[in-house]
């Protein structure tokens, strides 16, 4: 039972800080407001997109050698 329960938490952890990374994205796509904090938009969503991909890398690892 701990074991099952350990991977659906890794799998929640990772999905929502991919969740969380995608939003900041939007937002920063969106909206304008504090961009004095990013000035350069493009480093700052690509460093969010990285961070979803390892996210992204972690879920399906979990999934492929863990989910029974």
């Amino acid at each position: 039972m701990e074991y099952k329960m350990m991977v659906n938490r890794l799998l929640k952890y990772y999905e929502g800080n991919m969740e969380a990374h995608l939003a900041n994205v939007e937002d920063l796509l969106y909206n304008s407001v504090g961009v004095a904090e990013h000035p350069d938009k493009v480093d700052t969503i690509t460093e969010e997109l990285k961070k979803v991909v390892e996210y992204r890398e972690l879920l399906e690892e979990v999934k492929r050698h863990f989910l029974v």
